[in-house]
């Protein structure tokens, strides 16, 4: 297992803006100035570090901490963790999974790069990593979205301004906030994709986008067909729509009156329309209507 850093594609890069590279100035503009863009890299003691409180990720999975730390402990960690001085200590900016893996390995120093004081705005660029690594759950990104726009003050145009992300993507990760914390937790721990997350919020009810929630994880529904599912139970179908006597009803108006008619019906009641095709066919109808017994 290897955690050196991946490259990023250009594209990636681009739609997450500058990102945490463009956060460390060349300390020369002249020779060497690739070789000099980070600051350098030093040790300090894993009991000086501590951890980010604006950190947006929730669940730090065991298992893949426990790999790490294997790894770090024969390897031991070759990516530096970023931090920003707080106090008499050093606050975590990126890299607390690196961090917690080598303390479980044993580790006494790691190695860190100490980012400039204004530079250091935690909360964003704890975000902005986690970003570029794809590494939150849609709810911890959508919560972390949402502290920091209370925060900061940041309406969403604002916010994704600083991320570099499409307005129109925050506020669709945005909506997984209108789903039940019940339902929210499920997608937390991964029992319920975003994709069918979104589907259940079209739900207004949270304790139906609960049930709907457990009988897509105990049928491992797809989401078409829990698209298909969720329009059915919310949508009457043909037959409860148009009865025998309703058909033959709309047939005697028509007769009668000389005027097409049609019923729809919804959730609570429904429509029922007539149609006409003069000023005179309108008033006729409005005066049967309004026509005392």
């Amino acid at each position: 297992m290897s955690f050196k850093n991946s490259s990023l594609s250009a594209s990636r890069r681009k739609v997450l803006g500058r990102g945490l590279d463009s956060l460390f100035s060349p300390v020369s503009e002249h020779s060497h100035q690739k070789a000099q863009k980070n600051p350098p890299v030093f040790m300090l003691g894993i009991e000086q570090i501590q951890p980010n409180p604006h950190q947006p990720r929730q669940v730090f999975d065991r298992e893949f901490l426990k790999d790490l730390a294997k790894s770090i402990k024969k390897n031991g960690l070759i990516q530096p963790v970023v931090v920003k001085k707080s106090g008499l200590k050093y606050e975590i900016v990126a890299g607390e999974r690196r961090w917690r893996a080598a303390a479980q390995a044993g580790l006494h120093e790691v190695p860190v790069r100490v980012l400039e004081q204004e530079k250091a705005d935690s909360s964003i660029l704890a975000l902005v990593e986690n970003l570029q690594r794809q590494d939150l759950t849609s709810v911890e990104l959508a919560q972390a979205y949402k502290k920091l726009m209370e925060s900061k003050n940041f309406t969403q145009e604002s916010l994704a301004d600083q991320l570099g992300i499409p307005r129109a993507t925050l506020a669709n990760q945005l909506r997984i906030l209108n789903l039940s914390p019940e339902v929210q937790k499920l997608v937390l721990d991964g029992k319920i994709s975003f994709a069918l997350a979104k589907i259940l919020l079209q739900e207004k009810d949270f304790s139906a986008q609960l049930k709907w929630a457990h009988y897509f994880i105990k049928h491992k529904t797809r989401v078409r067909k829990a698209q298909q599912l969720l329009s059915k139970a919310k949508s009457p179908s043909k037959e409860q729509q148009i009865k025998s006597w309703q058909h033959q009803a709309l047939d005697r108006i028509r007769d009668i009156h000389g005027v097409k008619g049609s019923l729809r019906f919804k959730k609570e009641g429904g429509e029922l329309s007539l149609r006409f095709f003069s000023d005179e066919q309108l008033h006729y109808l409005m005066d049967i209507l309004i026509r005392q017994p």
